[in-house]
């Protein structure tokens, strides 16, 4: 899993980060799914590309749900605990982020 930049063509945003979390097919069809140490590492590169360019404002889905197969419980808790502490220590430029949540979850 790795975050990259682009600009955001004609969307009203000035950059979108891609993070990619997918599980990896090891030698006899054993299925290795992402752990939350990759979302904390996605969330660092995030919070770094937003102090490279400036951005201010967030708005990112729930890391790791996806073809990652990850529970939503745990990707929710580990995206809280860890933007929770870049924004209270003043780590990081961001001041907003909205966490987009799948369908039908309940926090």
């Amino acid at each position: 899993g790795r975050v990259i930049t682009s600009t955001a063509g004609d969307l009203p945003h000035r950059f979108v980060f891609h993070a990619i979390t997918i599980p990896k097919l090891i030698p006899h069809d054993k299925l290795i799914t992402p752990t939350p140490d990759l979302i904390r590492s996605l969330l660092d590169s995030c919070f770094y590309h937003a102090q490279s360019l400036g951005v201010t404002s967030i708005a990112m889905p729930l890391l790791g749900t996806g073809f990652a197969g990850m529970s939503t419980e745990v990707c929710y808790q580990t995206i809280m605990e860890h933007a929770g502490r870049e924004l209270e220590f003043g780590l990081t430029p961001v001041t907003t982020i909205k966490l987009i949540l799948p369908e039908g979850m309940e926090v």
